[in-house]
């Protein structure tokens, strides 16, 4: 059987010879990240495969055209630039139509407006195609042409359709078609080239007066192209699609494989095996960070494992050697003449009181570690507090030899709750009286320093103890653990009292801390804010 706890709820499955675990290993197969990774990777591939597709096929003449139209633009304004900068006669613009013109492989055409609108057949123009206008044109059609940029800010642009079947219902249209039909019939060319893009734009230099610039360049049938570039794609994609599988399965492979190491080793954890190292050789960080996270984790439920065994084993003890005297003493009263005396009585009630005390320990631990107590603040005297507690300490103790000294500072006032308090310094006590040494001496001293713009009070409670190991200090403070058996009393605790004291100062949002050096003793300290405080009388 596997099993494993998830949200409160226990699912089981069996592993072995039913169709559950069939359906389980299929889950597992089909769900797991290794592929998942792998079908998002395909997925993806496919997609980059799919847009590959468009923008080489259904969306190439837009793209061509796009990128053709730009180009058209640019070369204007390269043209335009020069005839300001450089004159019309000069040999640098010239050099710029040319090399414009051949690169683009566009026709150029530039003419001088004359004042009276007339043209100077001066013109200068580069023809790089057989198909082009401009350099047919007449100066009274490049006048109909200037006169169009002239009615749109100085530039126009044309996108014209001179395939069969094309509407002349305006004067350009009528102009610019009767030239393409001339060009068709005088190089006896045909319908190939649907399109055409035309270029207007005037330029005003500062001493020459104005120019007209023109650029005629043609969209060529992209049909072989798009068949090329289709059985290119056809044979990338299944290139593609296979280097993609290839890549696809190593990849999730890769990033997959210590995850699932990881998993499998998680579930042993679940079930008890805490002595795992989930730590994986060359790993990416943040699946190294995990596995230092589960490797921690093992460790921690492992001692926490060992401390509720030991906590077992404690209370075990504490409830039998009680609830044992109690019988023993409550036969012997009802059995046996004159036993019923008050000295057996008194047995019993303080047997009784040791099981109460240790039932409310761990009642108030549980209902501290779920959040189930709420602290009840008021001003309170704390030196006060601190005096009755060991009046209460001396009695009981006074028959075992042991002395609790106090040194106050001042009297002070703090605000907090006075019961759990009480509780944290009752606990505190109780330790150092527990582990102090054969002097049976326990201090508690009240420090009282400056902290901003107030006064803080720290309560020291000091044993003469063997003290405590450094590494041990770090576990002190947890629920169920008990330091060494090198104690001075006849009975510890149940290594619940400093976690008590842990969890109440927590609350309260006070400073709390152990200093312990081995073999000299311990001292144990929490600090709080002073409301207020008077002198020593």
């Amino acid at each position: 059987m596997l099993s494993f706890k998830r949200k409160a709820k226990t699912f089981k499955y069996k592993i072995e010879g039913t169709e559950a675990a069939g359906r389980f290993r299929a889950r597992r197969l089909l769900g797991g990240i290794k592929w998942r990774i792998f079908r998002h990777f395909m997925l993806f591939s496919l997609i980059m495969l799919v847009l590959l597709w468009l923008a080489q096929t259904v969306f190439l003449d837009t793209i061509y055209k796009q990128v053709k139209t730009n180009d058209m633009r640019r070369v204007s304004l390269e043209i335009s630039q020069s005839l300001q900068n450089d004159g019309f006669e000069s040999d640098e613009l010239s050099d710029v139509m040319y090399a414009v013109a051949r690169n683009n492989y566009m026709c150029v055409l530039v003419a001088k407006l004359t004042p009276d609108a007339g043209l100077n057949l001066r013109a200068q123009s580069v023809d790089v195609n057989a198909s082009c206008i401009i350099h047919e044109l007449n100066a009274g059609e490049v006048l109909v042409l200037a006169a169009e940029a002239a009615k749109n800010e100085g530039s126009v642009f044309y996108e014209l359709d001179f395939g069969p079947g094309i509407h002349e219902n305006s004067e350009l249209a009528q102009l610019l078609g009767k030239r393409f039909r001339y060009l068709t019939r005088f190089y006896q060319l045909n319908y190939d080239i649907p399109t055409m893009l035309l270029s207007v734009r005037l330029v005003d230099t500062e001493t020459d007066g104005q120019y007209v610039v023109l650029i005629n360049g043609n969209i060529a049938p992209l049909d072989a192209t798009v068949s090329t570039l289709r059985l290119q794609l056809v044979l990338l994609t299944g290139v593609m699609m296979l280097l993609g599988f290839i890549m696809a399965l190593v990849v999730a492979g890769h990033i997959s494989r210590p995850i699932i190491h990881i998993s499998k080793l998680s579930r042993r954890l679940a079930q008890g095996d805490f002595e795992l190292d989930f730590s994986v050789p060359k790993a990416d960080l943040e699946i190294s960070e995990l596995a230092e996270t589960l490797n921690y984790a093992a460790v921690e439920l492992a001692k926490t494992e060992q401390l509720q065994r030991d906590l077992i084993a404690n209370i075990s003890h504490d409830l039998r050697t009680p609830l044992t005297l109690i019988t023993a003493y409550g036969e012997a009263m009802r059995d046996l003449p004159g036993e019923n005396t008050p000295e057996n009585v008194q047995v019993i009630i303080d047997e009784t009181e040791r099981l109460s005390v240790l039932v409310n320990d761990l009642l108030d631990m549980s209902k501290l570690q779920a959040g189930a107590i709420k602290l009840e603040r008021r001003e309170f005297e704390l030196t006060e507090l601190i005096e009755s507690i060991i009046v209460r300490f001396n009695k009981l103790m006074a028959t075992e030899g042991y002395t609790i000294d106090f040194v106050p500072a001042a009297r002070l006032w703090v605000e907090a709750d006075e019961i759990k308090l009480t509780q944290v310094i009752y606990n505190l006590i109780n330790n150092a009286v527990t582990y102090t040494g054969p002097d049976k001496l326990v201090k508690i001293r009240q420090l009282l320093h400056r902290s901003g713009h107030g006064s803080r009070v720290r309560i020291e409670v000091i044993d003469t103890g063997e003290g405590i190991a450094p590494e041990q200090i770090k576990d002190i403070w947890r629920r169920y653990y008990k330091g060494s058996a090198n104690h001075q009393r006849s009975r510890a605790g149940n290594g619940l009292g400093l976690a008590i004291v842990k969890n109440i100062l927590d609350l309260h949002g006070g400073a709390y801390g152990v200093e312990s050096t081995a073999g000299q003793g311990s001292c144990f300290w929490f600090e709080l804010e002073v409301k207020r405080q008077e002198p020593l009388t």
